[in-house]
């Protein structure tokens, strides 16, 4: 049951995070995979497609690759959020394989200095 309102919690911050998105011209939505609770964004922006393996951090950042490989995800988003206050959370955007330790064993970790968008930034992004 715990997990299930933590679930329920995290649900209600993603459908904020793609308000704002929305708010500001983006049309997005996002899912989630079983695989082990990633969030799956997806954009369509003039008839074009793109779909990020999102990830939300307070600090360090440390996840398996397997998640790209099956969901053949080639963007990402990082989000430093705290408190639910994505207009003042640090963001990082962009091509999978460019990620340092990306298809290593022990995957991706870095901190938050790795964060170098704020949300405005992001959204010009994904416009």
């Amino acid at each position: 049951m715990l997990s299930e309102g933590k679930h329920h919690a995290e649900k209600i911050m993603k459908e904020k995070f793609i308000q704002l998105l929305t708010d500001n011209g983006i049309d997005a939505e996002m899912g989630i995979t079983p695989i082990s609770e990633v969030y799956i964004m997806h954009l369509e922006n003039d008839g074009q497609t793109r779909d990020f393996w999102f990830v939300e951090t307070e600090g360090d950042i440390d996840t398996e690759t397997t998640n790209f490989i099956r969901r053949n995800i080639e963007e990402y988003i990082f989000a430093c959020v705290k408190n639910e206050d994505y207009e003042n959370g640090k963001y990082m955007i962009g091509k999978v394989k460019e990620l340092s330790g990306y298809g290593t064993p022990d995957g991706i970790k870095e901190d938050v200095s790795f964060m170098t968008m704020s949300f405005a930034e992001l959204v010009n992004e994904l416009k």
